[in-house]
């Protein structure tokens, strides 16, 4: 899957991915991460923007 995945980037100008699994997100270069600090949801970019 994570193949097939990139191969579309080559067609689609945007994939959006949403996968609780470190391993699968850790596959691709930029990410968002979202974590709840204090009752509030954080949002950062991780990798290349």
């Amino acid at each position: 899957m994570i193949d097939e995945l990139n191969s579309l980037k080559n067609v689609l100008t945007r994939i959006i991915l949403v996968s609780h699994q470190e391993a699968f997100a850790d596959a691709f270069p930029n990410r968002y991460v979202f974590e709840l600090t204090d009752g509030t949801s954080q949002v950062s970019l991780k990798g290349e923007a």
